[in-house]
């Protein structure tokens, strides 16, 4: 089939989403005016469910979004329903919310909906499609409360692409976005949205937990220290990603260069590696690559693999660095979250919708392709020909220079 006919294709079925999202939205509007005249009130609501799809960074960009509800609504009780990708995200959201209600290897049903009798569902930004919006419209909650422009303009960008319209980047950070769905539900509340809200995403780590990952660090490690720079390094990506097609990893040939050159650059920091149960073939590369090493360097080199218990655990060990160097993934996420510098490589995704635009947070990325970003903006899953993953090893060790140097200048200060 011609791409021209696969884009007809996907033009005509936006049609008929489009009428059906049509068709949810005025159920929902009159079941809002239904339950209003039977006396339902807005001043009544008490128990709000959020019902939220992604993975672990995508929880951790959620943050601004849930803390404005809890402000606003301190009262209420909160329940988010979390799709998660793997890893439990109770960690990350417990802060913020009452409860988490965690729905693995399926989708939202009508037994989740109707799990706590909730007054009212917030259906996050980037949730707002026929299958998240079909259930609650038929479920017997009062109130449902989700942002329409989002899937408009998914249909928008098929007729773009019909036409051969040229596509407009989104430049609005994500956190920021999210944020949509949130000034709906107070809108409808009849609640003021918080005037100048930063949407920057804060992750705060336990004391004790911190103390225990550098307690942890000193005991076990000896080359560990603390006095000098700490660069550390997660050099994964999720395996759910890998498998749709969303290739954001950098090669193992590339990593292994890096560290060479970090340890000869800089040779009194230490260097350490984060890596989860995905990462096992870049981590066991790394490991073999080290044990080439001498051992004054090898000593430098901390491999933590497999040795961090929790998401929480890992947000107070990333707490101890002066610099990560990732990929796009959810260690990048809780350098933003937790304001560590950072280096993040970045291949098809967009660093403009990922990242806030913020001096210690640094893209290493190729600005020669008019082709990226494309993954979640032009196209579902990363071309035959992912090109983009080809970012220079000296590009990224320039914005480790730069982001240490400016880090020993602060210190100075």
């Amino acid at each position: 089939m011609s791409r021209s006919w696969i884009v007809i294709s996907d033009f005509f079925k936006g049609i008929l989403k489009l009428l059906f999202l049509i068709f949810i939205d005025i159920v929902i509007r009159l079941k809002t005016l239904i339950n209003q005249c039977q006396g339902q009130s807005r001043k009544s609501i008490q128990k709000i469910a959020i019902l939220y799809c992604g993975g672990i960074g995508d929880y951790i960009n959620y943050l601004p979004t849930l803390r404005i509800v809890r402000q606003t609504l301190p009262q209420a009780h909160l329940t988010v329903i979390a799709y998660t990708y793997g890893a439990s995200v109770k960690d990350i959201l417990s802060s913020e919310v009452d409860s988490v209600l965690e729905i693995k290897n399926d989708k939202p049903s009508l037994k989740h909906c109707h799990s706590e009798d909730f007054d009212l569902m917030l259906i996050g930004y980037r949730d707002a499609n026929l299958h998240t919006l079909l259930i609650p419209a038929f479920s017997r909650i009062p109130f449902i409360i989700y942002t329409r422009e989002k899937y408009y303009r998914q249909w928008l960008v098929a007729l773009k692409k019909l036409f051969r319209v040229p596509y407009t980047l989104q430049k609005t950070y994500i956190a920021q976005e999210n944020a949509t769905a949130t000034r709906s539900l107070l809108a409808f509340l009849q609640k003021p949205y918080p005037p100048g809200y930063k949407h920057t995403p804060q992750f705060h780590t336990h004391p004790n937990e911190k103390a225990e990952a550098l307690q942890f660090l000193s005991k076990n490690y000896p080359g560990f220290n603390m006095a000098d720079k700490k660069i550390f390094i997660h050099p994964g990506s999720s395996t759910f990603g890998k498998n749709r097609g969303w290739l954001r990893s950098w090669s193992i040939k590339n990593w292994q260069i890096l560290l060479s050159e970090l340890v000869i650059r800089y040779p009194k920091a230490s260097i350490v590696l984060l890596g989860g149960p995905d990462d096992e073939e870049v981590m066991n590369a790394l490991t073999t690559h080290i044990s080439c090493m001498p051992d004054n360097v090898k000593n430098r080199i901390i491999n933590l693999h497999g040795k961090i218990p929790s998401l929480q655990k890992l947000a107070a060990f990333i707490s101890l660095a002066d610099l990560l160097v990732c990929c796009d993934s959810a260690p990048m996420h809780f350098s933003v979250a937790l304001g560590v510098r950072l280096v993040a490589i970045f291949a098809g995704t967009n660093e403009n919708a990922w990242l806030p635009k913020d001096d210690r947070f640094l893209v290493a990325a190729r600005q020669d392709l008019s082709c990226r970003p494309c993954l979640w903006v032009t196209r579902t899953h990363c071309c035959d020909n992912p090109v983009c993953l080809d970012v220079p090893v000296e590009m990224v060790l320039e914005k480790i220079d730069y982001q240490l140097h400016r880090y020993v200048s602060q210190q100075a200060a």
